[in-house]
């Protein structure tokens, strides 16, 4: 045994992991406090660059602006905030913008409309009796349905919760859901026929501005709820996860408060690049997308 001699060397080899199967995709709407979670800073502010930097000479980006560094870089000069990469090797990071107030997703709009007519406008419960429920949520929870079969009873279940005037749960009146032009909707509830009672209260709100105002009181008759996105939102929040399936939706997955916009999306600096003039004096000229992620921020 001689210690100066070499060891022999082990043979490392690496475990081969064998391909795993995709037993199943799952769609589902992007909720906010996952956008927040997938984002790394809150864009506040309107402004898109500070003060010029004293070491490099060039402007610095503003801080929760919407060229924030930590959103990644468009310049080669720069290191990424978040990854601290430079632009070749930064995959760009995305942030949010939390709204002043709820919006209309126009691609959800008609969703929205659809669930409204299904829920009652003051407990967020779906219009259906205890025997309808039982029914219909049997036939959604099937495992074996089928999308044609998924669609034809939600159609069913809003064609039952559009003729019900009064609410099962707690008795409010429901009237017809409108939409309107430019992504709006009402509420038509003091147009329930045999309601007459609540027309009348509703009236005498505006006994003493009709009295002053007679151009006011010829148009009270013709009054309507005007459901905001606001009232949107607080109503889809207030429903119950048994009644989000009777909506053909899953709880467990997305629920109807997530069709309504409360944060926005900011995309990563690198899609949208900054490219500068042929002068140092004259600045950059900025990405259409930025410009405009920077006017919504004015507001």
């Amino acid at each position: 045994f001689d210690p100066a001699a070499p060891k022999p060397k082990s043979h490392f080899v690496e475990p081969i992991v064998p391909p795993r199967r995709i037993a199943s995709l799952q769609f589902s709407l992007l909720s906010s406090e996952a956008l927040r979670n997938y984002s790394h800073v809150q864009i506040t502010d309107h402004y898109l660059y500070n003060v010029v930097d004293e070491t490099s000479g060039l402007r610095k980006p503003s801080s929760h602006g919407p060229l924030d560094l930590r959103l990644g870089v468009s310049d080669k000069s720069r290191r990424c905030e978040t990854c601290g990469h430079f632009l070749q090797d930064c995959i760009g990071h995305f942030g949010y913008i939390k709204l002043q107030l709820p919006v209309f997703h126009i691609g959800f709009f008609n969703e929205t409309l659809s669930i409204c007519r299904k829920i009652c406008k003051e407990c967020s419960l779906v219009l259906l009796d205890d025997t309808e429920r039982k029914q219909y949520l049997k036939k959604f929870r099937r495992k074996d349905l089928h999308s044609i079969s998924r669609k034809k009873w939600s159609k069913k279940v809003e064609e039952l919760c559009k003729k019900r005037t009064e609410c099962p749960s707690c008795g409010a009146t429901n009237g017809t859901v409108r939409k309107l032009q430019q992504m709006r909707m009402c509420h038509e509830k003091y147009k329930v026929k045999n309601k007459e009672e609540t027309k009348e209260d509703f009236q005498i709100q505006f006994e003493n501005a009709g009295e002053y105002n007679t151009e006011l009181k010829a148009h009270i008759a013709k009054a309507m709820d005007d459901l905001t996105p606001l009232v949107v939102y607080n109503l889809f929040d207030k429903i119950p996860p048994e009644d989000i399936e009777l909506l053909d939706m899953k709880p467990d997955v997305s629920h109807p408060r997530d069709l309504i916009v409360t944060h926005m999306v900011v995309p990563p600096a690198c899609i949208r690049p900054s490219v500068p003039a042929q002068t140092a004096q004259s600045g950059t000229t900025e990405d259409d997308l930025t410009a405009k992620l920077g006017e919504g921020l004015m507001y």
